[in-house]
Protein backbone atom coordinates (compact mmCIF):
# COMPACT_ATOMS: atom_id res chain seq x y z
CA UNK A 1 0.00 0.00 0.00
CA UNK A 2 2.89 2.45 0.54
CA UNK A 3 4.47 1.56 -2.74
CA UNK A 4 0.39 2.64 -3.90
CA UNK A 5 0.33 5.75 -1.91
CA UNK A 6 4.01 6.62 -4.11
CA UNK A 7 2.71 5.96 -6.99
CA UNK A 8 0.13 7.83 -6.80
CA UNK A 9 1.79 10.89 -5.65
CA UNK A 10 4.37 10.60 -8.74
CA UNK A 11 0.83 10.53 -11.17
CA UNK A 12 1.12 6.97 -12.01
CA UNK A 13 -1.36 5.13 -10.48
CA UNK A 14 -5.29 6.74 -9.75
CA UNK A 15 -5.77 7.49 -6.61
CA UNK A 16 -8.77 4.36 -5.78
CA UNK A 17 -5.92 2.24 -5.40
CA UNK A 18 -5.95 3.84 -2.01
CA UNK A 19 -8.89 2.21 -1.00
CA UNK A 20 -10.50 5.45 0.72
CA UNK A 21 -7.30 5.56 2.56
CA UNK A 22 -6.54 9.37 1.15
CA UNK A 23 -10.80 9.93 1.95
CA UNK A 24 -9.59 9.03 5.96
CA UNK A 25 -6.99 11.75 5.84
CA UNK A 26 -8.70 14.55 4.36
CA UNK A 27 -11.44 13.93 7.17
CA UNK A 28 -9.11 14.82 9.70
CA UNK A 29 -7.75 11.11 10.23
CA UNK A 30 -4.13 9.98 11.28
CA UNK A 31 -4.17 6.81 8.77
CA UNK A 32 -1.04 4.42 8.34
CA UNK A 33 -0.92 2.33 5.27
CA UNK A 34 -0.16 -1.55 5.47
CA UNK A 35 2.76 -3.45 3.30
CA UNK A 36 1.93 -6.06 0.59
CA UNK A 37 3.77 -9.39 0.85
CA UNK A 38 4.14 -9.92 4.59
CA UNK A 39 3.80 -12.92 6.38
CA UNK A 40 1.07 -13.85 8.68
CA UNK A 41 3.13 -13.85 11.76
CA UNK A 42 2.66 -10.07 11.49
CA UNK A 43 -0.87 -10.93 12.68
CA UNK A 44 -0.16 -12.45 15.74
CA UNK A 45 1.38 -8.95 17.05
CA UNK A 46 -1.05 -6.81 16.09
CA UNK A 47 -2.37 -6.42 19.37
CA UNK A 48 0.46 -4.35 20.43
CA UNK A 49 1.82 -2.79 17.67
CA UNK A 50 -1.64 -0.80 17.15
CA UNK A 51 -0.14 0.77 20.38
CA UNK A 52 2.54 1.64 18.95
CA UNK A 53 2.23 2.07 14.75
CA UNK A 54 0.69 -0.53 12.01
CA UNK A 55 4.07 -1.38 10.69
CA UNK A 56 4.52 -4.16 8.04
CA UNK A 57 0.80 -5.85 7.64
CA UNK A 58 0.07 -7.70 4.87
CA UNK A 59 -2.14 -7.29 1.62
CA UNK A 60 -3.49 -3.28 2.27
CA UNK A 61 -4.34 -2.68 5.86
CA UNK A 62 -5.12 0.72 6.95
CA UNK A 63 -5.00 2.07 10.30
CA UNK A 64 -7.07 4.64 10.86
CA UNK A 65 -6.90 6.42 14.78
CA UNK A 66 -8.88 9.11 16.03
CA UNK A 67 -7.44 12.05 17.81
CA UNK A 68 -7.80 10.28 21.30
CA UNK A 69 -6.20 7.27 21.47
CA UNK A 70 -8.45 4.25 20.05
CA UNK A 71 -7.85 3.02 16.18
CA UNK A 72 -9.99 1.11 13.75
CA UNK A 73 -8.60 -1.12 11.33
CA UNK A 74 -9.61 -1.13 7.63
CA UNK A 75 -8.47 -4.67 6.45
CA UNK A 76 -8.67 -3.82 1.87
CA UNK A 77 -8.67 -7.49 1.57
CA UNK A 78 -11.05 -10.26 2.36
CA UNK A 79 -7.96 -13.13 3.77
CA UNK A 80 -6.91 -10.25 5.59
CA UNK A 81 -9.66 -9.19 7.25
CA UNK A 82 -10.08 -13.25 8.29
CA UNK A 83 -6.92 -13.14 9.74
CA UNK A 84 -7.01 -9.80 11.45
CA UNK A 85 -10.63 -11.17 12.53
CA UNK A 86 -9.47 -13.63 15.03
CA UNK A 87 -7.40 -11.20 16.86
CA UNK A 88 -11.23 -9.36 18.43
CA UNK A 89 -9.55 -7.02 19.93
CA UNK A 90 -9.62 -3.75 17.50
CA UNK A 91 -12.79 -2.55 15.87
CA UNK A 92 -12.60 -3.85 12.20
CA UNK A 93 -14.01 -2.81 8.94
CA UNK A 94 -13.21 -5.43 6.05
CA UNK A 95 -13.80 -5.40 2.45
CA UNK A 96 -15.52 -8.02 1.40
CA UNK A 97 -14.64 -8.84 -2.40
CA UNK A 98 -16.18 -12.25 -3.17
CA UNK A 99 -15.80 -15.35 -0.84
CA UNK A 100 -17.93 -14.67 2.57
CA UNK A 101 -18.28 -17.39 5.70
CA UNK A 102 -19.81 -17.14 9.04
CA UNK A 103 -16.66 -15.75 10.08
CA UNK A 104 -17.48 -12.69 8.66
CA UNK A 105 -19.91 -11.83 11.33
CA UNK A 106 -16.93 -10.81 13.60
CA UNK A 107 -16.22 -7.94 11.11
CA UNK A 108 -17.95 -4.97 13.03
CA UNK A 109 -18.15 -3.51 9.52
CA UNK A 110 -18.71 -5.68 6.16
CA UNK A 111 -18.03 -3.30 3.18
CA UNK A 112 -19.57 -4.84 0.42
CA UNK A 113 -18.53 -4.32 -2.95
CA UNK A 114 -21.99 -5.74 -4.76
CA UNK A 115 -25.53 -6.55 -3.71
CA UNK A 116 -24.60 -9.99 -4.12
CA UNK A 117 -21.84 -10.41 -1.34
CA UNK A 118 -24.13 -8.40 1.15
CA UNK A 119 -27.10 -10.80 0.94
CA UNK A 120 -25.29 -13.85 1.02
CA UNK A 121 -23.49 -12.16 4.32
CA UNK A 122 -27.11 -11.03 5.32
CA UNK A 123 -28.20 -14.79 5.39
CA UNK A 124 -25.05 -15.77 7.41
CA UNK A 125 -26.96 -13.76 10.09
CA UNK A 126 -25.19 -10.26 9.66
CA UNK A 127 -26.78 -7.69 10.49
CA UNK A 128 -27.68 -5.76 7.40
CA UNK A 129 -27.18 -1.67 9.12
CA UNK A 130 -23.26 -2.79 9.75
CA UNK A 131 -23.13 -4.76 5.81
CA UNK A 132 -23.64 -1.44 3.59
CA UNK A 133 -22.66 -2.01 -0.20
CA UNK A 134 -19.93 0.39 -1.28
CA UNK A 135 -18.88 0.79 -5.10
CA UNK A 136 -15.49 0.76 -5.74
CA UNK A 137 -15.45 3.42 -7.99
CA UNK A 138 -12.67 5.24 -10.32
CA UNK A 139 -10.81 8.51 -9.55
CA UNK A 140 -12.60 10.44 -12.61
CA UNK A 141 -9.54 13.41 -11.89
CA UNK A 142 -6.66 10.89 -12.90
CA UNK A 143 -4.82 13.52 -15.44
CA UNK A 144 -4.40 10.20 -17.73
CA UNK A 145 -7.56 9.15 -17.68
CA UNK A 146 -8.07 11.17 -21.14
CA UNK A 147 -8.36 9.03 -24.23
CA UNK A 148 -5.77 8.80 -27.11
CA UNK A 149 -7.02 6.83 -29.71
CA UNK A 150 -9.94 4.74 -30.55
CA UNK A 151 -8.29 2.14 -32.78
CA UNK A 152 -7.89 -0.98 -30.94
CA UNK A 153 -9.97 -4.11 -29.13
CA UNK A 154 -8.56 -4.06 -25.55
CA UNK A 155 -8.79 -6.57 -22.88
CA UNK A 156 -5.98 -6.08 -20.63
CA UNK A 157 -7.45 -7.84 -17.62
CA UNK A 158 -5.63 -11.02 -15.89
CA UNK A 159 -7.87 -12.66 -12.86
CA UNK A 160 -10.19 -15.29 -13.88
CA UNK A 161 -10.02 -14.58 -17.67
CA UNK A 162 -11.80 -16.09 -20.54
CA UNK A 163 -9.30 -15.46 -23.24
CA UNK A 164 -10.07 -18.19 -25.31
CA UNK A 165 -13.32 -17.00 -25.65
CA UNK A 166 -12.22 -13.54 -27.20
CA UNK A 167 -9.84 -14.48 -29.12
CA UNK A 168 -12.35 -17.29 -31.00
CA UNK A 169 -14.76 -14.16 -31.55
CA UNK A 170 -12.04 -12.04 -33.02
CA UNK A 171 -10.77 -14.96 -35.48
CA UNK A 172 -11.40 -14.01 -39.09
CA UNK A 173 -12.93 -10.28 -38.36
CA UNK A 174 -10.15 -7.82 -39.27
CA UNK A 175 -10.57 -6.43 -35.93
CA UNK A 176 -7.77 -4.94 -34.36
CA UNK A 177 -7.31 -6.06 -31.22
CA UNK A 178 -4.48 -6.45 -28.18
CA UNK A 179 -5.24 -9.65 -25.02
CA UNK A 180 -3.46 -9.82 -22.47
CA UNK A 181 -2.97 -13.19 -21.49
CA UNK A 182 -2.00 -14.70 -17.86
CA UNK A 183 -0.09 -17.31 -19.15
CA UNK A 184 3.92 -18.42 -19.94
CA UNK A 185 3.22 -18.29 -23.49
CA UNK A 186 1.04 -16.38 -25.78
CA UNK A 187 -1.90 -18.81 -27.61
CA UNK A 188 -2.03 -18.62 -31.46
CA UNK A 189 -4.28 -16.20 -32.49
CA UNK A 190 -5.14 -13.89 -35.87
CA UNK A 191 -2.58 -11.51 -37.69
CA UNK A 192 -5.00 -8.55 -36.40
CA UNK A 193 -4.48 -9.47 -32.99
CA UNK A 194 -1.48 -8.80 -30.43
CA UNK A 195 -1.43 -11.90 -27.79
CA UNK A 196 0.71 -10.54 -24.85
CA UNK A 197 1.62 -13.24 -22.45
CA UNK A 198 1.95 -11.60 -18.76
CA UNK A 199 4.11 -14.89 -16.99
CA UNK A 200 6.79 -15.30 -19.09
CA UNK A 201 9.51 -17.09 -16.61
CA UNK A 202 12.32 -14.61 -16.11
CA UNK A 203 10.15 -11.58 -17.28
CA UNK A 204 9.51 -8.59 -15.57
CA UNK A 205 5.81 -8.10 -14.63
CA UNK A 206 3.97 -5.76 -16.83
CA UNK A 207 3.30 -2.17 -15.24
CA UNK A 208 -0.28 -0.84 -14.78
CA UNK A 209 1.28 1.86 -17.01
CA UNK A 210 1.38 0.18 -20.41
CA UNK A 211 -1.95 -1.95 -19.66
CA UNK A 212 -3.57 2.10 -19.39
CA UNK A 213 -2.07 3.31 -22.47
CA UNK A 214 -3.42 0.45 -24.35
CA UNK A 215 -6.95 1.06 -22.89
CA UNK A 216 -6.40 5.02 -23.96
CA UNK A 217 -6.43 3.98 -27.47
CA UNK A 218 -8.48 1.70 -26.93
CA UNK A 219 -11.98 1.79 -29.88
CA UNK A 220 -13.63 -1.13 -27.54
CA UNK A 221 -13.12 -2.40 -23.33
CA UNK A 222 -13.40 -6.26 -23.36
CA UNK A 223 -13.73 -7.92 -20.61
CA UNK A 224 -14.22 -11.59 -20.92
CA UNK A 225 -14.64 -13.57 -17.82
CA UNK A 226 -14.58 -17.18 -16.91
CA UNK A 227 -16.48 -17.26 -13.81
CA UNK A 228 -19.18 -15.31 -12.14
CA UNK A 229 -19.40 -16.05 -8.44
CA UNK A 230 -16.23 -13.77 -7.30
CA UNK A 231 -16.16 -10.08 -7.98
CA UNK A 232 -13.67 -9.60 -10.52
CA UNK A 233 -12.76 -7.03 -13.60
CA UNK A 234 -13.55 -3.86 -11.04
CA UNK A 235 -10.42 -2.26 -11.91
CA UNK A 236 -10.81 -2.52 -15.80
CA UNK A 237 -14.09 -1.49 -15.66
CA UNK A 238 -12.80 1.49 -13.35
CA UNK A 239 -10.48 2.23 -15.94
CA UNK A 240 -12.65 2.25 -19.13
CA UNK A 241 -15.79 4.32 -17.20
CA UNK A 242 -13.26 6.92 -16.56
CA UNK A 243 -11.95 6.94 -20.25
CA UNK A 244 -15.26 7.06 -21.73
CA UNK A 245 -14.98 4.02 -23.63
CA UNK A 246 -17.44 1.50 -24.60
CA UNK A 247 -17.10 -1.94 -22.69
CA UNK A 248 -18.02 -5.28 -23.65
CA UNK A 249 -18.47 -8.02 -21.10
CA UNK A 250 -19.53 -11.60 -19.80
CA UNK A 251 -22.83 -11.53 -17.66
CA UNK A 252 -21.35 -11.88 -14.17
CA UNK A 253 -24.13 -11.84 -10.89
CA UNK A 254 -21.02 -11.30 -8.30
CA UNK A 255 -20.81 -7.52 -9.04
CA UNK A 256 -23.65 -4.63 -9.29
CA UNK A 257 -22.23 -3.39 -12.89
CA UNK A 258 -24.25 -4.12 -16.19
CA UNK A 259 -22.64 -2.64 -18.90
CA UNK A 260 -26.23 -3.05 -21.15
CA UNK A 261 -27.95 -1.43 -17.86
CA UNK A 262 -25.91 1.70 -17.67
CA UNK A 263 -26.69 1.93 -21.43
CA UNK A 264 -22.47 1.98 -21.98
CA UNK A 265 -21.67 -1.27 -23.65
CA UNK A 266 -23.37 -5.25 -23.97
CA UNK A 267 -23.47 -8.14 -22.02
CA UNK A 268 -22.15 -11.36 -23.45
CA UNK A 269 -23.49 -14.96 -21.71
CA UNK A 270 -20.60 -16.59 -20.61
CA UNK A 271 -18.81 -18.55 -23.41
CA UNK A 272 -20.93 -17.30 -26.18
CA UNK A 273 -18.64 -16.63 -29.21
CA UNK A 274 -21.43 -15.96 -31.42
CA UNK A 275 -22.33 -13.31 -29.24
CA UNK A 276 -19.03 -11.16 -28.78
CA UNK A 277 -18.32 -11.62 -32.22
CA UNK A 278 -21.82 -9.99 -33.41
CA UNK A 279 -21.25 -7.19 -30.41
CA UNK A 280 -17.90 -6.44 -31.63
CA UNK A 281 -18.26 -6.00 -35.05
CA UNK A 282 -21.59 -4.60 -34.28
CA UNK A 283 -18.80 -1.54 -32.51
CA UNK A 284 -16.25 -1.70 -35.17
CA UNK A 285 -18.24 -0.38 -38.03
CA UNK A 286 -20.31 2.29 -35.64
CA UNK A 287 -17.72 4.99 -34.57
CA UNK A 288 -20.83 7.01 -33.44
CA UNK A 289 -22.05 4.25 -31.26
CA UNK A 290 -18.63 3.89 -29.13
CA UNK A 291 -18.66 7.42 -28.60
CA UNK A 292 -22.32 7.49 -27.43
CA UNK A 293 -21.76 4.64 -25.34
CA UNK A 294 -18.70 5.15 -23.85
CA UNK A 295 -19.90 8.89 -22.64
CA UNK A 296 -22.79 7.21 -21.16
CA UNK A 297 -20.37 4.94 -19.16
CA UNK A 298 -18.62 7.98 -18.04
CA UNK A 299 -21.63 10.09 -17.09
CA UNK A 300 -23.22 6.71 -15.01
CA UNK A 301 -19.46 6.87 -13.26
CA UNK A 302 -19.81 10.75 -12.44
CA UNK A 303 -23.26 10.15 -10.72
CA UNK A 304 -23.03 7.06 -9.50
CA UNK A 305 -19.69 5.52 -9.48
CA UNK A 306 -16.62 7.09 -8.41
CA UNK A 307 -13.72 7.55 -6.14
CA UNK A 308 -15.67 10.01 -3.58
CA UNK A 309 -18.62 7.43 -3.30
CA UNK A 310 -16.33 4.79 -2.11
CA UNK A 311 -14.44 6.66 0.61
CA UNK A 312 -17.61 8.51 1.63
CA UNK A 313 -18.65 4.94 2.43
CA UNK A 314 -15.49 4.57 4.35
CA UNK A 315 -15.24 7.25 5.85
CA UNK A 316 -18.79 6.70 7.01
CA UNK A 317 -18.00 2.66 8.19
CA UNK A 318 -14.57 3.80 10.61
CA UNK A 319 -16.49 7.00 12.17
CA UNK A 320 -19.32 4.58 12.96
CA UNK A 321 -17.09 2.63 15.18
CA UNK A 322 -14.85 5.62 16.59
CA UNK A 323 -18.27 7.63 18.77
CA UNK A 324 -17.85 11.26 18.87
CA UNK A 325 -15.35 11.74 15.95
CA UNK A 326 -14.45 15.40 15.52
CA UNK A 327 -12.04 16.64 13.05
Amino acid sequence: MRLIERAVAEGSYPAHHLWGADGLRAAGHEVTLGQFGVGRRTLTHLSWRLGNRLGDIEQGAILARRARGGAVVFAGEAELARGLSLLGRVPLVGTVHGYTGAWMRRLDVALCLSSQMRDELVALGRDPATTPVAAWGPELGYERYSATGDDLVVCAGQTERDPATLLAALRGTGIAAKVYVAAPAAPAADGSVEVVATKVPGAPPIHYGAALEDLRRASVVAIPLARADRVLALSEVNDALALAKPIVMTRIGAIDFDPEAVGCGFTIAPGDVAGWREALTRLAGDPALRARLGRRGREWAERHHNADTFRAAVLAAIESLQPGYRK
